[in-house]
This record gives C-alpha cells, structure tokens and sequence, in this order.
C-alpha cells in the first residue's frame, strides 16, 4: 500500500519535491508502526532501507 503524499509532504528533505516527484516517491514507501524498544536494525543488516521517523524518537546504540 502507498503512503500518502501529504505525508511525505511534511518531512524537510522532501519539500523541494513537485507532486509528480511525490506521488512516484509515495508508490515506494511503506508505512511501518514500531512497539517501544524494538528493534529496527541491527549490526550487519544489509542497507536495503532507509527509515523516516515522523513520530516519536530513535536511540541508536551499540549493543552487538
């Protein structure tokens, strides 16, 4: 399922973006919900996603 548009909107590094650059943008982004304290990556996970938090906050540790 795409994310909305207006979404992607409001995050800075895609303001500069025109709708036709959204709505492309938006069909490749997937939504995801994360519970408190799990885990997104780990060490060594190959880099095949990038993530955008629009709410809440991420601490990045070192725990191998």
């Amino acid at each position: 399922m795409a994310c909305d548009v207006e979404i992607l909107r409001e995050i800075p590094p895609f303001t500069l973006l025109d709708n036709e650059e959204l709505a492309v943008l938006a069909e490749q982004v997937e939504l995801a919900h994360f519970a408190p304290r799990q885990r997104i990556y780990r060490i060594g996970d190959p880099g095949e996603r990038a993530c955008v938090v629009i709410v809440g906050a991420v601490d990045v540790t070192n725990s191998a």
